[in-house]
């Protein structure tokens, strides 16, 4: 049986080459591994809006989390990010203000991420995108 980060690479991490074949491919498994492996990151980022939906105020997660994520969203629209980077990062980026303040909130929300999205089976290597957004989202010590 594979886990996430096998079904990840065959899918998405595969060469240009391979990727731009994949949907023309008649092979079963690939044609079914492909929206079942954008289920599954679906899934994780549904998880992951409840797990943070519980650490913020619910005002605070409607009128910040929600914004910031339309904003980031649009943004990868128009400057070809990776949306579902930014859009974990989002949901974790303030994730941890009511618990740890202001001051460190960043690096404890890139440190709850890791935990949740390694739970998860995420790949490492696309953690590592999303806690870098969320280190980098803070832009002064006051």
């Amino acid at each position: 049986m594979w886990n996430f980060h096998q079904l990840f690479r065959f899918t998405v991490c595969s060469s240009v080459d391979e990727h731009k074949s994949f949907w023309e491919n008649r092979d079963p498994i690939k044609r079914f591994v492909g929206p079942f492996i954008f289920f599954v990151i679906f899934m994780i980022i549904k998880k992951a809006e409840q797990y943070v939906k519980s650490q913020y105020r619910k005002d605070f997660y409607k009128f910040h989390v929600m914004v910031v994520k339309k904003c980031a969203l649009r943004l990868a629209d128009q400057l070809g990010g990776d949306k579902e980077i930014l859009e974990l990062a989002v949901l974790f980026h303030d994730s941890t203000i009511n618990t740890h303040g202001n001051r460190i909130h960043h690096i404890t929300g890139a440190e709850s991420a890791e935990r949740f999205l390694t739970k998860e089976d995420y790949p490492q290597e696309r953690i590592e995108h999303v806690k870098q957004c969320i280190l980098t989202h803070r832009v002064n010590d006051e």
